[in-house]
């Protein structure tokens, strides 16, 4: 990597994001940038690229935004202030996310090389459901989306895409809005033209879920699940414990699922080892899509990475709750090392909307 535009050049070699990859800061003058915006550039893509900060702390440091650090690397890299150059790397992605494919049963994954922090991971897991999502045809379709940090990062990456609506899937979670599927919604909603359906509402609810699913608004966006053609969704970890969810249930609710044997969860959907649904009684106290309309929606994306979410992704997999994973070489390299999973009456093929 090679820094210029100060008194002498500067050689650093480091691990990128991606393996293989290597930039070049370049502070010449671009069009339409003034001097003090090439600088801030520079000082972000130093940042990002070699010292391997993520977006937040950058947005920290220096008193902006994150959305506006997001902003100036993307417009470092159209000025040119900014050259990433990818080397292709020695491991065959390619070959492993088509193994990975068979190995799952899956319709398709993606495995990406990684590196870095655990944040810096989810940033660059979340990029990749962005590129993934611009290579599907989206045309006039329905999306849908859960929460999480992942696929709040994934909004930093999203080019315009021209699906009609965006509907939530879920309720909210948790209290930082920047994860809440209300803000993932409206960011994407700023990148399209699209209707966007959003659940105003807490996750769980209890013994209230009964009228709030009746009210009007909330009834006509739970009605739209059974439209919905792609849904993009993160995965949560139970055991070891890797998900948002626990800061909303009360200790019962805690102590009922772990007892159930609960090992992951997606979009509220609980599920054991075997990929079972359990905890149904649950379910139905959260405001969130039904397993039977999950598993009816044609195209199914999970996005998640980490070792302590492998046992998860696997248990997701067997479900059938998914056609697509996006996920991390590391992650891969575990899945592959368990069982293959098998057909089921879960794995029953998408109709085709």
């Amino acid at each position: 990597m090679i820094l210029r535009g100060h008194s002498q050049d500067v050689n650093h070699n480091t691990n990128h994001r991606v393996k293989g990859a290597a930039m070049t800061t370049n502070e010449q003058e671009p069009v339409n940038l003034d001097k003090e915006t090439q600088k801030l550039i520079a000082e972000i893509g130093r940042q990002f690229y070699l010292n391997e900060k993520s977006k937040i702390e950058i947005a920290k440091t220096l008193k902006i935004s994150r959305f506006r650090v997001a902003r100036l690397l993307e417009l470092g890299k159209k000025s040119k202030i900014i050259k990433i150059t990818i080397t292709e790397p020695s491991t065959n992605l390619n070959s492993v996310s088509n193994t990975l494919s068979k190995h799952l049963n899956l319709k398709s994954t993606r495995v990406i090389e990684s590196s870095g922090s655990e944040s810096q991971v989810r940033d660059q897991l979340g990029e990749m459901a962005a590129n993934y999502l611009s290579h599907i045809d989206l045309n006039g379709k329905t999306v849908g989306v859960s929460w999480g940090r992942t696929l709040a990062a994934m909004t930093n990456y999203l080019p315009r895409l021209p699906f009609s609506r965006i509907v939530q899937l879920t309720g909210t979670v948790g209290w930082d809005i920047s994860q809440s599927p209300v803000e993932i919604i409206r960011r994407m909603n700023d990148l399209s033209e699209a209707e966007t359906f959003a659940l105003f509402t807490p996750f769980y609810v209890g013994e209230a879920a009964d009228f709030i699913k009746n009210q009007f608004y909330v009834k006509s966006v739970i009605e739209m699940f059974d439209e919905i053609d792609v849904a993009i969704l993160s995965v949560g970890s139970w055991t070891p414990l890797e998900s948002q969810l626990p800061q909303t249930f009360p200790e019962e609710v805690k102590t009922h699922l772990s007892s159930k044997g609960t090992r992951a969860e997606v979009a509220g959907i609980f599920l054991n080892d075997d990929g079972e649904v359990v905890s149904s009684d649950i379910s139905d106290q959260c405001i969130t899509i039904k397993p039977s309309q999950l598993r009816n929606i044609p195209r199914v994306i999970a996005v998640a990475g980490s070792p302590r979410k492998t046992q998860a992704i696997y248990a997701l997999s067997k479900s059938g709750l998914i056609t697509d994973l996006i996920t991390d070489m590391q992650t891969a390299a575990d899945l592959l090392q368990m069982p293959t999973v098998e057909k089921s009456s879960y794995n029953l093929p998408r109709v085709p909307r």
